[in-house]
């Protein structure tokens, strides 16, 4: 969900911390490598069609007035990726993820200080994105 991916390893049984670690560090700038190589041709094959994705998202994120975990999740994801492609700039990363973290139900309630319904919840994540969006 999001274009977040869980990288884990199946085998652990009989092998040490160390040799995991080995592991995922051959594997994870594969990964990177993979997701770098996809960004670029996304941007040449189909520039308009990411510019609207990112745009679009934007445009919903700050102006919505109930939003979902799941589709604030996707439209946080479009988000990073234009400014990671410097396709939207004046968002700083650092409040692109404080909005993945704190618009999930349970900093949502916390932040509420009370325990809120789903669609409590949908309408104050869509207040707290906007508010947080303001002025960008």
């Amino acid at each position: 969900m999001g274009d977040f991916y869980q990288v884990s390893n199946q085998v652990t049984l009989g092998k040490s911390e160390r040799d995991i670690i080995a592991e995922m560090k051959k594997v994870v700038p594969e990964i990177l490598k993979f997701e770098r190589s996809w960004r670029v041709k996304l941007l040449e094959d189909e520039p308009r069609k990411l510019e609207d994705r990112v745009w679009r998202a934007y445009g919903v994120l700050k102006h919505a007035r109930r939003i979902t975990s799941e589709e604030a999740t996707e439209l946080l994801s479009a988000l990073r990726l234009g400014a990671n492609m410097n396709i939207l700039t004046g968002i700083p990363h650092k409040v692109i993820n404080e909005l993945f973290i704190f618009t999930q139900p349970g900093h949502l309630q916390k932040v509420e200080r009370k325990v809120l319904d789903p669609d409590e919840r949908d309408v104050v994540r869509a207040e707290f994105i906007r508010r947080k969006l303001e002025g960008l």
